[in-house]
């Protein structure tokens, strides 16, 4: 079964612009709340501040993050993709789904916290806030996404120039 996608670029633009206008304003909120300004009251602040956990924010971001797990399964299984090229598309998309889940579930916080439960605390983890201990484990499947994530963009950007801007944006976001 193929599937075809057709976007025209007036269609990616409008795209582009709505993710690029969401992020600014979940931006906006978040640094507003880190310098103690209230934009609108302190329970609606709260649901566009990228720092807080079940939130609004982390609902979208978790979005794009399967949007662009869904894009990468998409390109994987373009005709003409195959062997390692493939490979690295669906480590992609593996990563940016187990991204988007994490952030739902707060996986790492829970691992984080298990860790230092059982004594495996890591000194950079603030003591008020364990979940960071699960950093160091992670550093090596976060170099394999990273690895496979350029592997797969620059040859996106080999098999289709004008896919390019896309991938870069969805980068810049994803930052």
């Amino acid at each position: 079964m193929d599937i075809h996608l057709r976007v025209t670029a007036g269609g990616i633009r409008a795209l582009y612009l709505l993710v690029i206008a969401a992020d600014l304003l979940l931006i906006a909120f978040t640094a507003a709340a880190d310098v103690g300004v209230v934009v609108v009251n302190p329970a609606v602040d709260r649901h566009f501040d990228l720092t807080n956990e079940g939130v609004l924010a982390v609902w979208y971001s978790s979005a794009l993050l399967l949007l662009t797990c869904m894009s990468g399964l998409f390109v994987a299984f373009r005709p003409g993709c195959g062997g390692w090229h493939r490979a690295a598309w669906l480590t992609v998309a593996v990563g940016f789904f187990a991204l988007s889940a994490d952030e739902t579930a707060q996986l790492h916080e829970m691992v984080g916290h298990q860790m230092a439960a059982r004594g495996a605390g890591a000194s950079y983890a603030p003591a008020s806030n364990p979940g960071f201990n699960w950093l160091m484990p992670a550093i090596p499947v976060g170099l394999v996404f990273g690895a496979a994530l350029v592997w797969a963009t620059r040859e996106w950007h080999e098999a289709a120039p004008r896919s390019r801007m896309l991938a870069v944006t969805g980068l810049a976001c994803w930052v």
